[in-house]
């Protein structure tokens, strides 16, 4: 069921449409097929700050014990790109195989998207060790969000005192939300 979103950059962020050639060229390079959702978002929005943007946390020991998590923003396809580390030798890299970190927290967990096949689609909360690689010391924990990115959005609400830093503060240089339908 689709749902209508407000939608802004930050500053950081591009700011710029995603293309289809884009996509499609990554996809080729990779031999993997992004989940038609995460596409579909990603051709339409290109990363950004939603709202809602506040979702029950099924882990409050990773939440600072908070009953719920703040979607802080989802990375624009560069951010994608480069929080997954793909121009890092496989050995070294931080991030969990086989999955693109796709936005963040602001209790700093990473969101990150499967692509194995067992598990192709499903969103996961990463809390973040950029010290060790992957499967090194404390970075060898994933935990499971939701089955598809769809169902991620879904999980996304108005959670009274969920403070969300962007939508707390409005100053008048900021971008004016725009709003979006999401599946």
């Amino acid at each position: 069921m689709a749902r209508v979103f407000d939608h802004v950059w930050l500053s950081f962020q591009s700011g710029l449409p995603l293309t289809e050639a884009e996509l499609t060229l990554w996809e080729q390079s990779r031999g993997v097929q992004l989940p038609p959702d995460y596409r579909s978002f990603m051709l339409r929005c290109n990363g950004g700050v939603l709202r809602p943007f506040a979702f029950v946390s099924p882990w409050p020991e990773l939440t600072m014990g908070d009953p719920y998590d703040v979607l802080s923003s989802m990375f624009d396809w560069r951010e994608v790109l480069d929080r997954t580390q793909e121009d890092i030798d496989l050995p070294l890299r931080n991030v969990p195989p086989d999955r693109l970190a796709i936005g963040h927290t602001e209790s700093e967990l990473t969101i990150m998207l499967r692509l194995d096949q067992e598990h192709f689609g499903s969103i996961e909360a990463w809390p973040t060790n950029v010290f060790d690689a992957w499967g090194d010391g404390q970075n060898t924990r994933v935990v499971p969000l939701a089955p598809t990115f769809s169902a991620f959005i879904e999980m996304l609400h108005d959670i009274d005192g969920a403070p969300h830093y962007y939508w707390a503060r409005v100053d008048p240089g900021d971008p004016i939300p725009r709003q979006v339908m999401l599946p």
